[in-house]
């Protein structure tokens, strides 16, 4: 089994990668001994696990008739090389639809061998085309198609189209332009937390500037009373000014003797 990204078939790849509703181009070939033989698709369903016989709700293919609405089949085209007379082929699309939140998935397919012959002596069923099949599969069918089976798997990586959301930009106003100033002014607009930011630091700044005042102002009013307070004069003044009080007041009696 290989996966391809285009109906064209050609170039095979090892890691197919899908994202929602992209389609898978897959091709199963077998080689075959007898141009009688062919080979029918059982069973198709997408899994996160690796482990092809842990079921999964997300089918494609079932008792070889297609359950999801998506599936294309290609017709095989005509090549008459002895190569490819001896290869079989099936080839169909599918649209892929996330149903697990995972990034790495599995593609499962069973296949079964078939007779084109009515009747075949080894036992295998007759081969039959899907539609076919969606109407008249049985269970003897099923069983003999049990029988002989083989599963391929292939890996599908899961990438989101969705691209993660930039970061908030600042918004900024452009005021039209007017004819008295001839030019286009820009207006920067701050946020509500930005504005409160700023009138909050303003605040504590004038409150430590109004305390740093105040504390100033009581220590230098202190300093300015203590040298305000009057002083006594020195003694030595004082003794003169009484000597010559008293100087003054004994001449009027010398001058009375005298006389």
């Amino acid at each position: 089994m290989e996966l391809y990204n285009t109906n064209l078939f050609r170039y095979p790849a090892t890691f197919v990668t899908t994202s929602e509703n992209k389609p898978i181009f897959v091709e199963v070939s077998v080689t075959k001994a007898d141009q009688d033989l062919g080979f029918m698709i059982q069973t198709c369903f997408v899994s996160p696990n690796s482990d092809p016989t842990i079921a999964s709700d997300y089918t494609l293919i079932e008792n070889i008739c297609p359950t999801d609405d998506s599936i294309k089949y290609y017709p095989q085209r005509g090549d008459f090389s002895v190569l490819h007379a001896q290869m079989d082929r099936k080839r169909f699309s599918f649209t892929f639809r996330s149903k697990f939140n995972v990034s790495l998935l599995f593609l499962h397919c069973e296949m079964s061998p078939c007779t084109k012959r009515h009747a075949d002596d080894r036992g295998l069923p007759k081969c039959i085309q899907p539609d076919e099949a969606c109407i008249s599969v049985n269970v003897d069918l099923i069983l003999a198609m049990a029988m002989n089976t083989k599963t391929s798997t292939k890996p599908l990586v899961v990438v989101s189209d969705h691209k993660p959301p930039e970061p908030p930009v600042p918004t900024i106003r452009t005021i039209p332009q007017t004819p008295e100033n001839g030019q286009k002014s820009i207006m920067y607009v701050l946020d509500t937390p930005t504005v409160v930011g700023i009138a909050f630091t303003a605040f504590v700044i004038g409150a430590l500037l109004t305390g740093a005042l105040w504390f100033i102002y009581s220590h230098t009013g202190d300093a300015a009373k203590r040298r305000r307070v009057p002083q006594s004069p020195p003694a030595s003044e004082n003794s003169s000014a009484a000597h010559s009080i008293g100087s003054t007041q004994s001449t009027p009696c010398s001058s009375s003797s005298t006389a």
